[in-house]
């Protein structure tokens, strides 16, 4: 079984467990866990979801526990292996957990997907065309905004590994502060990171580039054995997130514009990132 980290409510523990997928929670009854796609670090990830963690336990009256996995393909090779009953992930890996695991997406957070070129404010680089050379970080090369970085830097002449270096970091807001220590000369990273950093350093980061656009956003997705009744109030319970505080503030916080629903099929625009997304969990 693949390791995870349990991030559990801030009044009992503020700390990372290491735990494992799967492991029996008889004494809690019908808990649930909610499984995070690591976009960010432990850190930011508590920071952001833990409001609609204490909404959904306090909604569906059932305990919820707030995990996630080491890196992307830790946490994409435990959804495969359907360890997670109600998971939030990039949309190509929610239509990947579709198609190959049975899992069933509920909605989707507005607005879409898109990366963003950063390089320190203070540097020479302006374009694409001046990262020949040069190193870009990005975040994993499963993640969705890594291979509509790849694409727009084909589209501008650069040949991801030959014309450009690429350092895939653990997460996205990792890869930018690597930029800001002047590690890498850029950073690809989803659109919305900007809006988790800390304004000073925010501050320090210019944008020179962007990709295109993925419509839907992060999915929702329940697992493909859990009664209709249970994920529909889950569904529900997303939905009416926005109207308390808490939803406000977590609005607020991430940059995300609101919560629509998904539909079967309605992700199959995404099918082209099937094959890559596969041959990556299977590399070793």
């Amino acid at each position: 079984m693949t390791a995870r980290r349990h991030f559990l409510h801030v009044g009992l523990m503020a700390a990372a467990l290491l735990a494992w997928p799967g492991r029996c929670r008889a004494a809690q009854g019908e808990a649930l866990d909610f499984a995070v796609l690591p976009l960010f670090s432990g850190r930011t990830l508590l920071r952001h979801f833990e409001g609609l963690r204490a909404f959904l336990q306090e909604r569906l009256n059932r305990p919820a526990y707030l995990v996630t996995a080491p890196d992307f393909r830790a946490f994409t090779r435990a959804v495969q292996n359907q360890a997670y009953p109600f998971v939030l992930t990039a949309p190509h890996l929610a239509r990947l957990a579709e198609v190959d695991a049975g899992y069933r997406a509920l909605a989707a957070g507005e607005p879409g997907i898109a990366g963003v070129f950063l390089v320190d404010r203070a540097s020479e680089v302006d374009s694409l065309a001046d990262l020949r050379g040069r190193s870009l970080a990005t975040p994993d090369s499963l993640a969705v905004v890594t291979m509509l970085g790849n694409e727009t830097l084909t589209a501008a002449g650069l040949t991801p590994g030959r014309d450009i270096v690429l350092n895939p970091q653990p997460s996205h807001n990792a890869a930018a502060l690597t930029v800001l220590r002047g590690e890498n000369a850029a950073a690809l990273v989803w659109d919305l990171t900007l809006s988790t950093m800390e304004h000073d350093l925010r501050d320090r980061l210019k944008v020179i580039a962007r990709t295109s656009v993925v419509p839907a956003g992060l999915v929702f997705l329940t697992r493909g054995d859990m009664p209709a009744s249970q994920s529909d109030a889950i569904r529900d319970a997303l939905f009416r997130f926005k109207d308390v505080p808490a939803g406000q503030e977590f609005l607020t916080r991430t940059g995300f514009k609101g919560v629509v629903p998904i539909e079967p099929g309605q992700l199959a625009y995404l099918d082209r990132y099937l094959a890559p997304a596969r041959r990556l969990l299977a590399a070793r």
